[in-house]
C-alpha cells in the first residue's frame, strides 16, 4: 500500500485472507506499511460499516521522516502482535 489513510469519519472493517477482521474509527489510520511488507496488508479487503470519509496522504509525504516512519512501524507491530494466525 502506498499510501496512509486515516478515519476521518464513519467505521471501516479490513479483513485479511485468513479471516481476520480489524475495525477502524475516527481518528484511526491504516496503510503506509511497506516497511517491509507483511502478508496480511498484501491480500486486504476494506468495507464500510458507516458512511466514511478519509484523509489519504501519499506515501512520498511521509518516506523521509524517520520519526513518522517510526510510528507507522511501532503501531503496525502492535497491530501484528494481536494478531494471531
Amino acid at each position: 500500500m502506498s499510501s496512509l489513510f486515516i478515519v476521518q469519519n464513519g467505521a471501516l472493517a479490513r479483513l485479511s485472507d485468513n479471516g481476520h477482521e480489524d475495525r477502524y474509527g475516527v481518528d484511526d489510520f491504516f496503510g503506509g506499511y511497506e516497511l517491509p511488507p507483511s502478508e496480511y496488508e498484501k491480500n486486504v479487503q476494506t468495507r464500510t460499516i458507516a458512511p466514511s470519509s478519509l484523509f489519504e496522504i501519499p506515501r512520498t509525504v511521509f518516506a523521509h521522516i524517520p520519526i513518522v516512519l517510526w510510528k507507522l512501524f511501532e503501531s503496525h507491530g502492535k497491530r501484528l502482535s494481536g494478531w494471531k494466525s
